[in-house]
């Protein structure tokens, strides 16, 4: 009796395991769509690694960068590194990366001051239009900027 009560049990539970994830893939369960909006406003990071170069090759020092995440026609901003980009237009602030053999890196959205002038989170509104692009500028002097082709 006690043999069959433990795989009577075995299979309830597992019944009830299938039946909880068929339950979150069609949609019948859901997770508490607030809290994840919760979560999300906190700020999601993106990272971005590209490369640079200059007339001479690979280019190394100090770059100064610029983001913005734009629709896909370039007529609407959805993000900037420091909120002022509108319209897809350059923002104001670049974010000096370390560029080493043309190769830099840089966490989107990490506004924790690990970066200069990356002041906005990417809020859960960013990627609500399906085709979205980011747009970078870059000036290895920080004056003069040439805006990168636009990259889904």
């Amino acid at each position: 009796m006690k043999k069959n009560f433990g795989i009577v049990l075995a299979i309830a539970l597992g019944l009830s395991a299938l039946l909880l994830t068929i339950a979150f893939q069609v949609g019948w369960v859901r997770a508490n769509p607030s809290s994840q909006l919760d979560r999300v406003e906190v700020g999601a990071l993106i990272s971005y690694q590209g490369q640079i170069q200059d007339t001479s090759g690979p280019y190394t020092g100090t770059g100064h960068f610029k983001f913005a995440i734009i629709n896909e026609t370039g007529s609407v901003t959805y993000w900037s590194n420091d909120g002022t980009s509108v319209a897809g237009s350059e923002p104001t602030n670049a974010v000096p990366l370390a560029v080493n053999s043309g190769l830099f890196n840089v966490n989107l959205g990490d506004t924790s001051g690990t970066y200069s002038n990356m002041t906005q989170i990417i809020g859960p509104n960013t990627f609500s239009d399906y085709y979205t692009m980011l747009r970078v500028w870059f000036s290895p002097d920080g004056t003069s900027f040439t805006q990168m082709p636009d990259q889904k």
